[in-house]
């Protein structure tokens, strides 16, 4: 199963626990499905600190700073509409030089820099996260998204690779702060989701648990590649 998102108004949102604030080593990735690759689509966010987002058929991480913002985009087309892809990105933030690695489908991208960060990295611990969208409500993700990780490690290239290869376990992978797995509403839920009602559990074990906003819609994934949770 999967999370579809409309493009205009749905979203998850996971508040805002200590545990997802502030991360200075960040894993974050999930399988994703773009039903058109125009403009802006978050696909994830902690507003005030970082926004991961597709720009057109690239990806991009902004990450804020009290000096300036980073930013960076992968240099080639890595997203194709109507099609699943595994994307991942690890970041430090502990120092302005470092630069976010980029994976698609397990394989490190090329990245280019396009706004160098100045200072310290701002922090997001009044920000909520948000799957599909960010705090202000705009640039809205269209499609869906399935199998939502972020940890606070960098993941090696090998634990990269295993996810992209679809394989899953109902245990972490390791240090997961937020982990949303849709797999295990099949049977339970269909249709369009209600706020309040329709809470997915945060499979890390820290309480990050999505609540959807606005109706988005649990559907057969149909992604090849990922396999049934076990």
């Amino acid at each position: 199963m999967a999370i579809e998102f409309n493009g205009t108004s749905q979203r998850l949102s996971c508040g805002s626990g200590a545990s997802i604030d502030d991360i200075a080593s960040l894993s974050i990735g999930a399988w994703m499905y773009l039903d058109d690759v125009t403009g802006y689509q978050v696909i994830a966010s902690k507003y005030a600190g970082w926004i991961i987002r597709t720009n057109a058929n690239k990806l991009e991480l902004y990450r804020n700073w009290t000096g300036g913002a980073g930013l960076w985009i992968s240099t080639n087309v890595v997203f194709v509409a109507t099609t699943w892809a595994h994307f991942l990105i690890t970041y430090n933030n502990s120092s302005t030089a470092n630069n976010p690695i980029f994976y698609i489908n397990g394989v490190s991208v090329a990245v280019t820099k396009t706004q160098t960060p100045v200072t310290a990295p701002t922090s997001d611990a009044a920000s909520t996260l948000w799957w599909g969208s960010y705090g202000a409500g705009a640039d809205w993700f269209d499609g869906k998204l399935q199998d939502c990780r972020i940890a606070n490690v960098i993941w090696t290239p090998e634990q990269i690779a295993w996810l992209a290869s679809g394989s899953r376990t109902s245990q972490p992978l390791g240090n997961e702060v937020c982990w949303l797995d849709f797999e295990l509403a099949r049977g339970a839920w269909t249709g369009a989701l209600t706020q309040g009602s329709h809470i997915f559990n945060d499979l890390s074990g820290n309480g990050n648990d999505a609540d959807p906003y606005g109706s988005p819609v649990l559907v057969a994934s149909e992604c090849p590649r990922l396999g049934v949770l076990t």
